[in-house]
């Protein structure tokens, strides 16, 4: 990646081919552009993104060119349908637009999302980032990664974090969420790399703001205050996700490699 634009996809083929190269429609959101957007959770990086809306108050869940698409996966895997996607750990967003059923089995016409996170680097480097916005939104995000044993080539390590704690324009409507994302890559081999992460995530909300009323005689919509929840104030949305992923990789040669994945994950919704 170059900034904004990027050269090549996994998701077209689920193999790393140059866009310039595929036929198909495939659009990616870099991580420079997610920083610079300010794009802090699926479906603000989404916003970003033409034909794409969002269909549900559940995260990953949207429309594509009008059909609605299944959950968005992660890592080519299929993700979990009640978690918030939070960009901290996501280092690229890519979707598929167009019929993909041949890689990703049954989908909608329309296309389908795919993000893949962030994995240790070989080379040490470390950030630090905190925001405040409207409303009350105060952010803080850690990433660091590196060699944990060797130069680079041995053990490698990363560590994300974020804490976010925010209001919205409607009264009553809080979230607070935190993720502590650590991973570890180990070179086996020249060829063989194994991958493990920790993902661990909770998210506590008021319920979503209503939607527009409209009068029963079609003469307009309600004037809601600020303050209006039908659900009431207490209405509380809560989720602990705990996600294990763990994949080995090995290339025979540069054109073949096989690639086994294993993905376990804890919801209490």
């Amino acid at each position: 990646d170059d900034g904004y634009r990027a050269v090549s996809t996994v998701s077209g083929t689920k193999t790393n081919v140059q866009l310039k190269d595929l036929a198909q429609n495939i659009q990616v959101l870099t991580r420079d552009l997610l920083d610079d957007a300010a794009a802090f959770s699926l479906d603000e990086a989404m916003m970003l993104n033409a034909s794409v809306t969002a269909d549900s108050i559940a995260d990953g869940r949207y429309q594509i060119r009008g059909f609605q698409s299944l959950q968005a996966k992660r890592n080519g895997v299929t993700s979990s349908q009640e978690a918030r996607f939070d960009s901290a750990v996501i280092d690229r967003v890519e979707v598929v637009k167009g019929p993909a059923a041949v890689l990703y089995g049954v989908t909608q016409p329309g296309g389908q999302v795919n993000f893949l996170t962030k994995k240790p680097l070989g080379k040490a480097q470390s950030s630090v980032r905190t925001v405040v916005g409207s409303f009350n939104m105060m952010r803080a995000e850690l990433d660091t990664t590196g060699p944990l044993v060797g130069d680079g080539q041995g053990v490698n390590y990363r560590l994300v974090a974020a804490y976010e704690d925010s209001d919205t324009h409607s009264w009553f409507h809080n979230t607070q969420k935190y993720i502590i994302a650590p991973s570890v890559r180990w070179h086996l081999s020249e060829n063989t790399t194994f991958d493990t992460s920790l993902e661990v995530q909770h998210v506590d909300e008021v319920a979503r703001r209503a939607n527009p009323i409209q009068l029963p005689d079609r003469s307009g919509f309600l004037d809601l205050p600020r303050e209006f929840q039908p659900q009431g104030p207490e209405s509380q949305f809560r989720s602990d996700v705990t996600l294990i992923e763990s994949s080995l990789q090995h290339h025979f040669n540069d054109d073949w490699s096989v690639r086994l994945v294993h993905s376990w994950l804890d919801n209490d919704y």
